[in-house]
């Protein structure tokens, strides 16, 4: 981390363009494992949605509950599928290391975070659900909604520092002292980490929700064909939702890096 980085990364603006900077560079060098990782996720997103399309246009209210249960192992692929890049970015921001994609999964850090991400993946999920079934118990009230998406939101951005440290080979003594050190470590920069992430969200959501809007509009409108149209728009969904886990994972790596300086 030079001195020009360490002055960056001490505001959201900087945090936010070494994140943008760091991914475009690894991309560059390891541009197997990460095109790979976008082409698989998004064959995976078209193919449940497919999947989820066909049940749902069945209006058979067991085969309706059926996509829905689809979204879960839907998540977790995609999940497993993105975690080699975000482990390769880690390492190549804080160890200046490109990693060959055939050498992917060997390790036991590497089986570890995807442990780890799959777990905070499951956490999200949970929380979504717990704000749809208080959304179906009090119909009339956004309150108790609100402070569920907050309260997990706030969790997990105490918890994102887990992952630079499992990537890079941080010894821990357990799962304890793992979430211990993330959330003391992520005081006093909490609102920096959302700063960052809000400046490397905003330019996405300019970019892709005008494209699925024209997306939308061309398969009804023009070509009425909703399940094309769905389709389209799940796999654009899953292109824009790696590159923002991408660029969350380069924002925490950034964080982390100034705090192992500090220390």
């Amino acid at each position: 981390m030079t001195p020009a980085d360490e002055l960056a990364a001490s505001t959201g603006m900087g945090l936010a363009k070494l994140a943008w900077t760091s991914l475009w560079a690894a991309s560059g060098k390891m541009k197997l494992l990460f095109g790979g990782v976008m082409v698989f996720s998004m064959i995976v997103a078209a193919i449940f949605s497919y999947a989820s399309g066909e049940l749902t246009r069945s209006r058979d209210p067991v085969q309706g509950m059926v996509a829905l249960l689809l979204t879960l192992p839907q998540i977790f692929l995609l999940a497993i599928i993105v975690a080699p890049a975000m482990i390769a970015l880690h390492r190549f921001i804080l160890l200046d290391r490109a990693t060959s994609s055939a050498a992917l999964m060997k390790e036991s850090y590497e089986r570890s975070f995807i442990l780890w991400f799959l777990g905070f993946n499951l956490l999200l999920i949970f929380a979504g659900a717990l704000v749809g079934l208080v959304d179906a118990l009090w119909p009339g009230s956004a309150i108790p909604s609100i402070a569920i998406v907050l309260a997990g939101a706030a969790g997990a951005i105490r918890l994102v520092l887990i992952f630079p440290a499992i990537a890079t080979e941080v010894p821990s003594a357990g799962w304890r002292d793992r979430i211990e050190a993330s959330w003391d470590q992520m005081r006093g920069r909490f609102w920096l980490f959302v700063r960052g992430y809000i400046l490397i969200a905003l330019p996405i959501g300019l970019v892709f929700a005008p494209l699925e809007v024209a997306l939308k509009f061309l398969g009804t409108a023009k070509f009425d064909d909703s399940g094309a149209t769905s389709l389209g728009v799940n796999v654009l969904d899953a292109f824009a939702q790696n590159v923002l886990v991408l660029l969350t994972a380069a924002l925490a790596s950034w964080l982390y890096a100034g705090i192992r300086r500090a220390n």
